[in-house]
């Protein structure tokens, strides 16, 4: 669909479809999230397709987030067993 970021057509079905971010992709398990929007409606596919978007921008934030927490986690165990401190595990 041009001029709709993540929205396509397959049929007379409409779809959200959006790459996931590369930095996230390998931990998120998939390069790209494609799902039904469950309505064959154009102006309601519109809507849909906004609403879908920010939740999708919210989930890959969060996973961030969460990488971002391990990566700190796992670079501060080392530390920690040198300097003969219990691990906090």
């Amino acid at each position: 669909m041009p001029g709709r970021p993540r929205l396509y057509g397959r049929g007379s079905t409409y779809y959200h479809r959006a790459a996931v971010p590369k930095d996230t992709a390998e931990s998120y398990g998939t390069v790209e999230e494609t799902f039904s929007l469950r309505t064959k409606n154009r102006a309601e596919a519109l809507v849909r397709v906004r609403i879908e978007a920010a939740r999708i921008d919210r989930l890959s934030q969060e996973h961030r987030r969460a990488l971002s927490r391990q990566q700190e986690k796992d670079a501060e165990a080392p530390l920690e067993e040198l300097n003969g401190l219990p691990g906090r595990r």
